[in-house]
């Protein structure tokens, strides 16, 4: 990747602190408020505040990479694509694998949406 696509991935430059180019437009940001980002294309998927909240984003691309990109690089959670609505598990509550039914009286998932914010207790902040 040449300097130019990162220089431009990194449209909030003021911002960050430094930020290391894994692989194929992503990029880990370390913000200067202690947020820490993975950032695909000119989104960032994930975004670990600093305290404990961790965001995630897709900026409407509900796309196999992008999913991909969350699950690499999220330590707590995972998203599943389950009849073309993306759900969000506690990767400990969710054997690797677990098929769950969105119908069961069970079922853990949070509903995935642009911006959503799950504290660190795993529940989503409104």
């Amino acid at each position: 990747m040449s300097y130019r696509p990162i220089k431009e991935m990194l449209y909030d430059k003021d911002e960050i602190e430094s930020h290391e180019y894994l692989k194929h437009n992503t990029v880990y940001i370390y913000f200067k408020n202690g947020d820490v980002a993975i950032r695909y294309h000119l989104t960032d998927v994930i975004r670990l505040k600093a305290n404990g909240d961790t965001v995630f984003k897709n900026d409407g691309w509900f796309t196999h990479t992008t999913k991909a990109r969350i699950n690499q690089y999220s330590t707590d959670f995972t998203i599943m694509s389950i009849k073309g609505i993306w759900y969000i598990f506690d990767k400990i509550d969710l054997p690797y694998w677990a098929r769950p039914n969105p119908k069961s009286p069970n079922f853990c998932g949070i509903k995935f949406y642009d911006g959503i914010v799950i504290g660190k207790d795993g529940k989503e902040k409104k």
